[in-house]
């Protein structure tokens, strides 16, 4: 299925610091003092990044004014050269990003805390006293001209999940495995979701049936609302339906793990939920559809719209 989602990026006034990336798995963090300016054109299609839906860079720049010693919290870093670094940091630097450097993606953070991740393959020169990074079209028969990203993804059924974790609005949560789930069918819209971050599917309608297995003992598990120290198939239901035989519920995402062919490993995706604004509920904030307890003790977990 093709989903779509329009372009748009951060504005340099919006941005607190950005990391650098590099294909050998250095990172480098700047600080907003350093960041003069920067500015991107990108492709149409969108590629899968560290288990993240993100935007790859056909032009643009980074314009960026390094200084000697770090400036802020944020100096965080990973390189094998430490001792270059800390000597002299803006000569390190640098050197580090000149040239073909080997820088694949750069993260955008703003004052939230929150990154937007472009890919691509950046080149680096000195320009008096500044750094810049541009990108280099490695695509240049790719599109780039349409107002929105895309990008294809397969759809997701119980034959590839690994695990599932139900994750609720006030952050709880809990896994429920492959061998528990009966049957399950997710509908996606076409337009993709832009959270604090990443890019993301967004779940019209869909449902999960399942038969909690007591006999796993490894499952994870986060419901301080629970105050118990080991956790028992009977409080996950309790999560769910409240010793009811239907609730609503407030499950917003789910985080799926999956074996995707040709991928080689498994693959873990974000999926968010539209809330159900036609239920009606004094106690939940968000509703993201409705848990029944069925007559072979299955728990069925509608999400999202439904008829």
């Amino acid at each position: 299925m093709k989903y779509y989602y329009k372009k748009n990026f951060l504005s340099p006034k919006k941005v607190d610091f950005v990391q650098i990336f590099f294909d050998n798995g250095d990172f480098i963090t700047l600080n907003k003092s350093e960041i003069v300016d920067f500015n991107f054109e990108f492709y149409d299609k969108m590629i899968w990044h560290n288990n993240s839906i993100t935007p790859v860079a056909k032009k643009g720049f980074v314009k960026l004014k390094i200084v000697k010693y770090k400036s802020s919290r944020n100096d965080s870093k990973y390189m094998n050269t430490n001792l270059e670094y800390n000597t002299n940091r803006k000569k390190y630097i640098e050197n580090r990003c000149s040239g073909d450097s080997g820088i694949i993606n750069i993260k955008f953070f703003d004052n939230y805390n929150w990154a937007k991740s472009v890919c691509g393959q950046f080149i680096g020169k000195i320009d008096n006293d500044f750094l810049i990074l541009s990108a280099i079209d490695i695509y240049p028969n790719a599109s780039f001209k349409d107002a929105c990203f895309f990008i294809q993804l397969n759809p997701i059924n119980k034959l590839i999940i690994n695990s599932i974790q139900l994750v609720f609005e006030n952050c709880e949560s809990f896994n429920v495995y492959s061998k528990e789930i009966i049957e399950m069918k997710l509908d996606f819209d076409e337009e993709l979701s832009r959270d604090s971050e990443d890019y993301k599917r967004k779940l019209k309608s869909g449902f999960i049936e399942l038969k909690l297995d007591s006999n796993i003992n490894w499952r994870y598990v986060n419901l301080p609302s629970i105050e118990v120290k080991n956790y028992k198939k009977k409080h996950l239901e309790n999560r769910l339906l409240n010793k009811k035989s239907k609730l609503l519920h407030n499950i917003c995402q789910l985080d799926i793990d999956y074996t995707y062919a040709g991928f080689g490993i498994s693959r873990n995706e974000c999926i968010e939920i539209v809330s159900n604004e036609e239920l009606e509920d004094d106690e939940l904030w968000f509703v993201g559809g409705y848990c029944e307890k069925t007559s072979n003790d299955t728990i069925i977990i509608h999400l999202g719209k439904f008829i």
